[in-house]
């Protein structure tokens, strides 16, 4: 039986779409922003038209690569370094949110990164959803780093309303520390449709040229894509390694330099600088194929669920070498679009890139199709971001 509501909005239909187009207010909450190492958080932003957005950064920069219609919440604290000064900054900050909140309105609060979450878990009442997205290093490394932060998940996992990962093994690694599986959703990142266009390439003969675009960070893998080239190059000469990224680990990145140095691999590998965002489709185009192993750093940091230039690469018929971590099995088709290796094991690592080699250019095109349909049907940013509905 209808309610009483729900007879009256049937009768007027002009209301009834009034009612619909109301959009959901949400304000996202992030410790930066822009960051060049979290496009995917630009992109998905800007795809979701269907919610109003707001968005607060502790450190807030230039801000024009976001859709205008996103409204900018701009901080009038900075954040000290001391540690009686931070709590304090933190008490302001989430009074001046929560009147800000009140007074626009808002009924969600989307806290990207699980400390972000924590540090303002206090913005949560019973007016507001509050929304944590985990990424990569707050699966673990936190509490690894410090143990605390067993108590602080507790927390937050009792008082928030739900949690969005990137696949079922982030799924699976909050679940085992304690977080209701209710309140857990998988919420896929993607690429902007622009981005999703296919590129014919001719793989020569017995050669192969691979490409490597990620932040200098253990988990990256990078030194396992250079010992992989060293085991290959003596039986297979016409290889090559492109690496590009910024350095975030200064020692590791001299481990990677002196490896390649003492192994004479100059040859063979070459490190480029960071490489924009807006330039890798066309970087891509000139390589064969995608390397990327991501593994467990010592610190337990990961990439939760999987790295999304593993997407961009795909978007463009470009085939993936990576690794089974983490969630990378599920943004790719094994066999199809990817061969996949255990974590740094590095003679599976060398057996996939030798496939790809001595791969014809038949089974090759199949590869970059697969690749490319892939995305186009299963990550593309729109769609994805049409599904954060926070219900």
């Amino acid at each position: 039986m209808l309610t009483y509501f729900e007879k009256w909005k049937i009768s007027f239909p002009y209301l009834r779409k009034n009612l619909n187009s109301i959009k959901t207010r949400v304000l996202h909450i992030v410790p930066s922003f822009p960051n060049a190492t979290q496009i995917w958080l630009t992109n998905l932003l800007n795809a979701n038209t269907k919610n109003k957005l707001y968005l607060y950064a502790e450190v807030l920069g230039d801000s024009t690569s976001l859709h205008s219609n996103i409204t900018i919440v701009k901080t009038p604290y900075t954040k000290p370094s001391n540690k009686f000064s931070v709590k304090l900054y933190y008490l302001k900050s989430i009074r001046f949110i929560s009147r800000f909140i009140r007074e626009n309105k808002i009924s969600h609060v989307h806290a990207h990164f699980a400390n972000m979450g924590y540090l303002y878990l206090g913005l949560k009442t019973k007016e507001i959803t509050y929304v944590v997205s985990f990424y990569g290093y707050d699966y673990e490394t936190l509490v690894y780093r410090n143990k605390k932060w067993g108590k602080a998940f507790n927390k937050l996992f009792f008082k928030a309303d739900l949690f969005l990962c990137e696949g079922a093994y982030g799924l699976s690694v909050l679940n085992k520390l304690g977080c209701n599986k209710d309140k857990l959703r998988i919420q896929k990142l993607g690429v902007p449709r622009e981005n999703i266009q296919y590129v014919k390439r001719n793989k020569k003969a017995n050669s192969l040229k691979l490409i490597q675009i990620a932040s200098f960070t253990e988990k990256k893998g990078h030194i396992y894509s250079v010992k992989a080239i060293e085991n290959c190059i003596e039986e297979y000469p016409n290889l090559t390694l492109d690496i590009y990224g910024n350095i975030r680990n200064e020692k590791y990145y001299q481990h990677v330099l002196a490896y390649i140095m003492e192994h004479k691999l100059s040859n063979f590998i070459n490190i480029h600088t960071y490489l924009q965002y807006d330039n890798i489709p066309e970087k891509l185009s000139a390589f064969d194929v995608f390397i990327h192993p991501s593994c467990y750093g010592k610190n337990r940091d990961c990439e939760g669920g999987a790295p999304t230039i593993l997407l961009d690469a795909q978007a463009t018929g470009m085939p993936v070498l990576s690794t089974n971590h983490c969630d990378i099995p599920s943004s790719v088709i094994v066999n199809k679009t990817a061969l996949l290796s255990k974590e740094k094991d590095v003679v599976q690592l060398s057996e996939n890139i030798i496939t790809f080699y001595k791969m014809s250019q038949k089974e090759y095109d199949n590869y970059t199709v697969n690749a490319f349909n892939h995305i186009l049907n299963n990550f593309d940013i729109e769609q994805n971001a049409s599904s954060l509905s926070y219900v």
